[in-house]
């Protein structure tokens, strides 16, 4: 953030347990911040009033959200939009956008184009806490930006109505509009995209730092259903041993070729996928999923293709140096 420091605060009053979280940037330089109260007469009130506050390095909220966690309503979850055709809503979606590969191939799915349900989910997820969702001015209607656009390069909002069931959900989906539509007119400014990272340079993988594997991890029994035969199979010696020397391999072929770390996001973290190649050297079996530390990086655990290609697809759309879907 320029010259901005972010605080989260916790307010609370000794007379009330109830805690209230609040979200503030304040500017660096002074990292001060003033109550006012419009009625003098609450000065009782507030000299009950406890602040504690929490500096943060990165742009995110804590406390009551102002939208619903999850997109989609499901049974028990009440979600940000109730979609009456929700796959046919999916398959307009991809009607529309730029031409791109949305279906597994690695992985059986109940239903058509599976990484682009992914992906909006979870980029509105990231919308909803960083509060860029657009509101109409008779708050009739609501809508943010997918990130996609038309071979035409014209942005792709996702445009819903005030649900009169609000219990069930406050949002109807509505359709999917590209930029310049009438029906846009009724927002005073239309959203950005989804802001994941503030330094471009932790986009970039240094493959000089030292790599460190959780192999405990890797080999749990979870984890190995998502090697292929016959390496799912094996001791644990024997596979860590083909594991190693796979990621051994790996890190030459990032040094020659930095492309082959890809950028991805998950749980609120940048993290790099590099492919594990076991069975061919030309074909990936698997995905490292490597955490960046301070002075190295850590292995994580280990994805299947499709796993990995929904967590880069956030960011942008893969170069298909190995991660294909």
């Amino acid at each position: 953030m320029d010259n901005q420091t972010g605080y989260y605060f916790a307010i609370t009053h000794k007379d009330d347990p109830t805690v209230v979280l609040k979200h503030l940037i304040v500017p660096a330089e002074t990292q001060e911040v003033s109550t006012d109260f419009a009625n003098q007469g609450l000065e009782e009130y507030k000299k009950g009033l406890s602040v504690e506050s929490e500096k943060f390095e990165q742009a995110e909220f804590l406390g009551p959200p102002m939208y619903p966690e999850n997109l989609v309503t499901t049974k028990g979850v009440t979600g940000f939009a109730w979609f009456p055709t929700f796959l046919s809503a999916y398959k307009e979606l991809a009607d529309i956008a730029e031409a791109e590969n949305w279906d597994y191939h690695f992985t059986p799915t109940k239903y058509e184009k599976p990484l682009l349900v992914s992906y909006i989910k979870h980029t509105y997820k990231r919308l909803a806490l960083e509060e860029k969702i657009a509101i109409s001015k008779n708050s009739s209607f609501s809508c943010f930006n997918t990130g996609l656009v038309t071979d035409h390069q014209e942005p792709i909002y996702a445009s819903f109505k005030a649900n009169s069931k609000k219990k069930l959900a406050p949002w109807v989906f509505n359709s999917w509009l590209k930029e310049g539509d009438q029906k846009l007119k009724v927002f005073p400014k239309l959203p950005e995209t989804a802001t994941y990272f503030n330094d471009p340079s932790c986009l970039f993988f240094d493959a000089r730092k030292r790599l460190e594997t959780n192999y405990k991890h890797i080999l749990e029994n979870s984890r190995r259903e998502r090697f292929p035969e016959p390496y799912k199979t094996m001791s644990d010696h024997a596979l860590q041993s083909a594991i190693k020397g796979s990621i051994n391999n790996t890190l030459e072929r990032v040094h020659r070729n930095y492309k082959m770390a890809i950028p991805s996001y998950y749980r609120g973290k940048i993290h790099f996928l590099l492919p594990l190649y076991l069975k061919d050297s030309k074909r990936a079996d698997l995905a490292l999923a490597v955490e960046a530390n301070k002075n190295d990086y850590r292995v994580a655990t280990c994805l299947t293709l499709d796993m990995a290609y929904n967590d880069a697809r956030l960011l942008a759309k893969p170069d298909k140096e190995w991660l294909i879907p």
